[in-house]
């Protein structure tokens, strides 16, 4: 094995709304992927408790910086040509709309979804090289390894990447070797070992599915059950602190929402839902940071700090559920 290089062989679960100049053309990008490695490397750090100084400094050491220049290089090999599917949001179950209501065509429209996707299924390799002017070479790579392999276990990448859209899976093997596991159990285990200092929960379903949409469909039914339970249980101080909109939320003083002192349109939801292959079938996965990177939220109704609100989200998701409505149109958000 080269100690300077490595291969990692990714696919997509679900189809993935990500694009570079073109928006109408679906592209896979490196920047993008580098992106969500940072993050993900960031919220490590966050969980294990380093300072903010000192994550910037193991972020340069692992990624580079414009002082000490590119320490990784990073390429994708599409395993062959790029398939594009621009599907009819429409035909979507309601469960279904409901986490990918960003991409809803005009009120009444019969139009598709304008925005095309990269397909299920399509597959491709992301390479990594160190220089060989770096010294630590192999270090760096193994950190790569627990990094993408809890990007592509825990994450997912572009447009409602926090929605099931866009869920990673590794097509045969884990950067360690092992084949990828299979039934629910071996599934927590896998997903347990990863997991390292991210400060998350998770949630794997409990039924498995023959098709990626009926699970992006049940996820949809019980995190629509969920956020009524939280509103019912925690009033709609909770809603912002989960990414809910209330972004100019306006009490009987007209307050807004203030995040740390600071006004705020809406933050980043700390649940994150994705769709998992279990050999031919398919799961879905909540994933709940449990240490936000914010604190408290406030407004005219008072206060209330982040963590609470999502410390017991995870709890009872499953069984959370939501009627069907009985009216045709686009959910509302």
């Amino acid at each position: 094995m080269n100690l300077n290089r490595r291969s990692y062989e990714i696919k997509l679960v679900t189809p993935a709304f990500l694009a570079g100049a073109d928006q109408q053309q679906p592209e896979l990008r490196v920047p993008s992927i580098r992106g969500c490695l940072r993050w993900w490397f960031r919220l490590a750090e966050h969980g294990a408790g380093t300072s903010l100084e000192q994550i910037r400094k193991k972020e340069s050491d692992l990624f580079g910086s414009t002082d000490k220049g590119q320490r990784l290089i990073l390429r994708i090999r599409p395993d062959g040509p790029l398939k594009a599917e621009t599907p009819s949001y429409r035909d979507l179950p309601f469960d279904h709309q409901y986490l990918w209501f960003p991409l809803r065509p005009e009120r009444n429209s019969s139009q598709p979804i304008t925005r095309p996707a990269l397909a299920a299924g399509t597959s491709f390799k992301l390479e990594a090289i160190v220089p060989p002017s770096i010294q630590n070479g192999e270090q760096v790579l193994r950190q790569l390894d627990d990094l993408v392999a809890q990007w592509v276990l825990f994450g997912s990448i572009g447009m409602r990447s926090r929605r099931c859209a866009g869920s990673l899976w590794f097509s045969s093997q884990l950067p360690s070797g092992s084949s990828m596991p299979a039934g629910k159990t071996n599934i927590e285990r896998t997903l347990g070992d990863a997991r390292k200092s991210l400060p998350i929960e998770l949630v794997v379903g409990s039924e498995s599915f023959a098709k990626w949409q009926d699970a992006v469909k049940a996820a949809g039914n019980h995190y629509r059950g969920q956020r009524t339970k939280v509103k019912e249980n925690k009033g709609r101080m909770a809603l912002p602190g989960l990414g809910w909109p209330i972004m100019k939320y306006r009490g009987a003083n007209g307050d807004k929402i203030i995040v740390d002192g600071h006004d705020s349109e809406r933050l980043a939801s700390p649940a994150m839902l994705k769709v998992i292959p279990d050999g031919q079938k398919f799961r879905w996965l909540l994933v709940v940071i449990k240490r936000p990177f914010v604190d408290w939220i406030k407004s005219g109704e008072g206060e209330v700090r982040q963590a609470e609100v999502v410390g017991n989200f995870a709890q009872g998701f499953e069984t959370a559920s939501a009627p069907q409505p009985s009216f045709s149109r686009g959910p509302r958000r």
